[in-house]
């Protein structure tokens, strides 16, 4: 559309007349529509965690379950136990199950890509106290 037609007044022969019916397949849910995007460390992975730091800032990232119980003793009682994150989410029909933490994102999105084998992003700046942070981190799981 060009930039003239934006800016013109709508007219009665330019506005909408008739809107299409609800059909649910266009109906978005509120929840997942102002939710982060996913960062895909793993194409097949089950779980989203979902990374919330001390500001409330929050990222999601699809990881593989089998990969963070092998490197992490934690997620593994924590996803392959009786615990409600070891669940299958059946509320939206998907087998993603999410798994919210409270941590630093940028040292969990390190650690995601060290498990995953993955390089990291060249923006990541790795400071004195993200390398203490993440070690911090990585001693708690």
């Amino acid at each position: 559309m060009f930039l003239f037609q934006l800016l013109r007044p709508m007219t009665e022969a330019t506005l909408p007349t008739e809107t299409a019916p609800a059909t649910g397949e266009d109906d978005y849910d509120l929840e997942t529509l102002f939710q982060p995007p996913i960062d895909i460390f793993h194409p097949l992975g089950d779980v989203v965690l979902h990374v919330v730091d001390d500001k409330n800032l929050e990222s999601r990232f699809q990881v593989s379950t089998d990969m963070l119980a092998q490197a992490c003793p934690f997620f593994d009682k924590l996803l392959n136990g009786d615990f409600a994150e070891g669940q299958k989410n059946d509320r939206n029909g998907s087998d993603k199950r999410e798994v919210q933490i409270r941590e630093n994102r940028t040292v969990v999105q390190i650690l995601c890509c060290v498990i995953h084998h993955k390089k990291l992003e060249d923006e990541m700046k790795l400071s004195p106290s993200v390398v203490l942070q993440y070690a911090i981190l990585v001693d708690k799981y």
